[in-house]
């Protein structure tokens, strides 16, 4: 593995004021708990501070990586090459516009905008009940469930280029189907969003609504364990889990790698598992699954990084 060049690393620690750690671990921000170090890990708490970094990674050709809450990512056990960037501070913020807009920055958690839409009784989120992540993950990937997603609720979004300009995209314009967007655009890193959440009725429990959903994934989901999610999309008209689980692949373990036994398209870091324990359990469950039922899984976890 080839060293971060020493002159960008000198730059960096002259220029940029945020916190920087070289050669971080990223088993540590992950919620799998599994990945090899970052070159560079670098908060970023203001757009000022992300222009400057995106600018000088650019001048040392130096990619880029956005790591949001780092729940539905698996890294690689080599890690991650040139610069990891965690957002925070001003991009972490959520705020009520116009009554029935929620304005929030892309590292955001799902958790703080489901609270905001409770206080003023927005309503349209619900169904994100649970979702461990940041904003900015779920739009870029459609973060929700079979039948609703977050893209059905974006009015726009706020992205900045990785020369320094920045740009609004209109939700209508961002293609969101099931687990698919076309964020982030290319070359660009989002920063913020606005949601259109209508206001909720008169006698309507918003707050009900969210505990029984938020304890169906309690009893249904390892909510518990370390883990990235769901691993698998699901086939049209099936679900995932339950194609695993009619496989038989509940509990099958390799290495530190397990099968949930309480939601089949869940692995869970049983004990010190590696990405390549992670990665053979995936192929064995395709390959079961295909074997029995003649479809083939479509990976919804993220793996990022070098083997």
């Amino acid at each position: 593995m080839l060293m971060m060049e020493k002159a960008f690393q000198d730059r960096l620690l002259s220029t940029f004021q945020g916190v920087v750690k070289f050669q971080e671990p990223l088993k540590n921000h992950t919620s799998f708990g599994i990945g090899g170090p970052a070159d560079c890990l670098a908060e970023v708490r203001s757009l000022d501070e992300l222009r400057t970094l995106i600018s000088l990674a650019r001048e040392f050709q130096q990619p880029v990586f956005i790591l949001g809450k780092g729940s539905n990512l698996l890294v690689r056990d080599g890690g991650i090459r040139g610069v990891v960037i965690r957002l925070a501070g001003e991009f972490a913020k959520v705020m009520v516009r116009e009554g029935d807009m929620l304005a929030a920055g892309s590292a955001s958690l799902i958790s703080s905008l489901l609270r905001m839409s409770i206080q003023h009784r927005l309503i349209g989120l619900e169904f994100a009940t649970g979702i461990p992540g940041t904003l900015g993950g779920a739009l870029c990937m459609n973060a929700g469930t079979a039948e609703e997603g977050i893209g059905s609720l974006v009015k726009e979004v706020a992205v900045v280029y990785e020369d320094g300009s920045l740009a609004t995209l209109s939700g209508d314009k961002l293609h969101f189907s099931y687990r698919r967007s076309c964020l982030p655009p290319p070359g660009g890193i989002i920063t913020s969003a606005i949601l259109h959440l209508p206001q909720a009725e008169q006698g309507d429990d918003i707050l009900a609504r969210i505990r029984e959903r938020y304890l169906y994934r309690l009893r249904s989901q390892p909510l518990r364990e370390r883990s990235a999610g769901c691993i698998f999309k699901n086939p049209p008209g099936e679900s995932a889990g339950r194609l695993i689980d009619w496989a038989g692949l509940k509990g099958v373990s390799i290495g530190g790698a397990q099968v949930s036994t309480r939601h089949g398209n869940f692995i869970i870091n049983r004990q010190g598992a590696t990405c390549a324990d992670v990665l053979r359990l995936m192929e064995l469950i395709r390959e079961k699954v295909y074997q029995s039922f003649g479809l083939i899984l479509e990976t919804e976890v993220l793996v990022v990084g070098e083997g």
